[in-house]
């Protein structure tokens, strides 16, 4: 016998190997997503000119602000997310700097999922605004559209409580 009666013992490795493969996966599969989104903003900018036309001071005022400071909060979460690895990677004892209760920290894996998961949204927001149509005769877009900012606080605010309980 290879394992020697320590069953148990090798299937919660194989387990913890799964898990942590999964968690690489998904993240892989979100950093993806986000650089294909960002790929697509810059063609969409360039095909449809919009850095010349009219409504550009309007949307640089007030949509580009919501979106820089979801991309800011994505800078920060992959920036907690590298710390945390190397924090963990040199044995610094980050739970208890932070006060954090033991064993319900985030580990990197788990905060670069997020922080790749927000960017896909905030990307994917960013595009579906480019490709919204202004109404010629209300000047104005549909609500639907109006509202996908929103969505995307209230999915950020919904999921807030995630990063300082867990």
């Amino acid at each position: 016998m290879i394992n020697a009666g320590h069953k148990d013992l090798l299937l919660a490795c194989i387990v913890q190997v799964q898990l942590s493969l999964m968690y690489f996966s998904v993240s892989g599969c979100f950093f993806g997503l986000s650089l294909a989104l960002t790929v697509a903003i810059i063609v969409s900018v360039r095909a449809r000119d919009l850095l010349k036309s009219q409504g550009r001071t309007q949307y640089m005022n007030t949509i580009f602000p919501l979106y820089s400071m979801f991309g800011f909060l994505v800078l920060h979460i992959l920036m907690y997310g590298g710390n945390v690895y190397f924090w963990a990677r040199y044995r610094v004892n980050y739970s208890f700097i932070f006060g954090f209760k033991p064993s319900t920290e985030l580990g990197f894996k788990e905060v670069l999922l997020l922080g790749f998961g927000l960017s896909v949204l905030t990307l994917a927001a960013v595009l579906s605004n480019l490709q919204m149509e202004l109404d010629p005769q209300t000047k104005s877009y549909q609500t639907f559209t109006e509202l996908l900012p929103l969505a995307l606080v209230i999915i950020r605010s919904s999921s807030l409580p995630l990063y300082y309980y867990i």
